[in-house]
C-alpha cells in the first residue's frame, strides 16, 4: 500500500502496517548489493560431512588417480557448479591425476569447461594430469561397465583420443585403480552410483547434491555407504573456507561463500522485517484497532 497524505499522520504501528512494498523490494536490493560492494565476508562453520571429503582427498598422495563425475545440468549449476570448482581445484592442488565425466545429458558442455578452466589455472596438462571422458547414456550401464574396464564404454576420451594412447590411462582399468569417487548432482544418477559403484564394487565414495536432495543423504552417510556429502550452495561455501588461502593466492572470488553472504543479509532482512511487522500489529491490537 502506497503512502498518502493522511497517511503520514497515522501513528508509527499503522505507518508500519500500511508500508509501501516499494520500500520492501528497495530493502532486498540494498541487501543483497551491500556485500558486494563492501567485500563482506560472514564466517561460514565446515560441517563434519564436508570436512571428511576435504581429509580424504587431502591425504592422498600426488599422483593418485580419482574420478569425479560431474553428473548436474543447468538447472543445478548455481549450487553444484561452485561445488566442482572447489573440488577439482582441491585435487590439482595436491597434483592428483583426475578423470572427468558426465552422466547428464545437459552436463557435458559445462564438465568440458569446468576441466579445462580449472586446469588452465594449475598447469594442467590434458592426458597427463587429467582426462575428460564426456557424456555417454544410460547411466546405470556406463557405471557398471567401469567395474570391468574403462575402455568399455568409454574407448576413446571426449577429443577422440583412444584412451589406450593416453599416457595417464596407462595402468587405470577400473574403480580398483582408483582412491575414490566423488559424484555431484543428484537424483537417480546418485544411486545408480550408490548401487552400481559402492555396493558391487565397494569403491569409496562422497557426494555433492543440492541442499533439497541432501536430507536424504544423511542416513546413507550414517551407514557408511559414502564417505562424505556436501550439500547445496552452503555445503560448497564451507569447501571453500577450507579452500581460502587457495582462493587469495589465485585471486578468484570464492563465488558460494558469497552467495552465502548474500543469502545471510536476505535472511537478516526478512527476519528483521518479520519482527518488526508483529510488533506493529501488537501494538495496534494492544490500542484496540483491527
Amino acid at each position: 500500500m502506497m503512502n498518502t497524505p493522511e497517511s503520514t499522520h497515522l501513528p508509527l504501528a499503522d505507518r508500519l502496517l500500511t508500508i509501501d512494498r516499494r520500500f520492501i523490494y528497495l530493502f532486498v536490493m540494498l541487501a543483497a548489493v551491500i556485500p558486494f560492494m563492501f567485500k563482506v565476508e560472514l564466517d561460514v562453520e565446515v560441517t563434519p560431512e564436508v570436512m571428511s571429503v576435504y581429509s580424504f582427498i587431502d591425504k592422498l598422495k600426488p599422483g593418485t588417480p580419482i574420478l569425479l563425475a560431474a553428473d548436474y545440468d543447468p538447472q543445478t549449476q548455481a549450487e553444484n557448479g561452485p561445488q566442482a570448482e572447489a573440488l577439482l581445484r582441491h585435487m590439482f592442488k595436491n597434483n592428483l591425476r583426475v578423470i572427468i565425466m558426465t552422466l547428464s545429458q545437459d552436463g557435458a558442455a559445462m564438465a568440458e569447461m569446468l576441466s579445462t578452466s580449472i586446469s588452465a589455472e594449475y598447469n594442467k596438462i590434458r592426458g597427463e594430469d587429467y582426462v575428460y571422458l564426456g557424456y555417454k547414456p544410460y547411466f546405470g550401464i556406463i557405471i557398471l561397465s567401469i567395474g570391468q574396464n574403462f575402455r568399455i564404454s568409454y574407448p576413446a576420451d571426449f577429443y577422440d583420443t583412444p584412451l589406450d594412447e593416453i599416457p595417464m590411462m596407462k595402468n587405470i582399468h577400473n574403480y580398483s585403480d582408483l582412491a575414490c569417487v566423488i559424484q555431484i548432482g543428484g537424483g537417480n544418477v546418485t544411486h545408480a552410483w550408490l548401487t552400481n559403484a559402492h555396493e558391487r564394487y565397494k569403491v569409496p565414495l562422497a557426494i555433492a547434491v543440492t541442499a533439497v536432495s541432501g536430507p536424504q543423504y544423511y542416513a546413507t552417510l550414517q551407514s557408511g555407504q559414502i564417505f562424505g556429502l556436501i550439500g547445496g550452495l552452503k555445503g560448497a561455501a564451507e569447501y571453500e573456507t577450507l579452500l581460502r588461502d587457495e582462493y587469495r593466492r589465485l585471486g578468484i572470488i570464492a563465488r558460494a561463500i558469497q552467495g552465502m553472504n548474500v543469502q545471510n543479509f536476505v535472511h537478516i532482512l526478512i527476519i528483521l522485517l518479520t519482527l518488526v511487522g508483529n510488533a506493529a500489529f501488537f501494538v495496534k491490537k494492544r490500542q484496540g484497532g483491527r
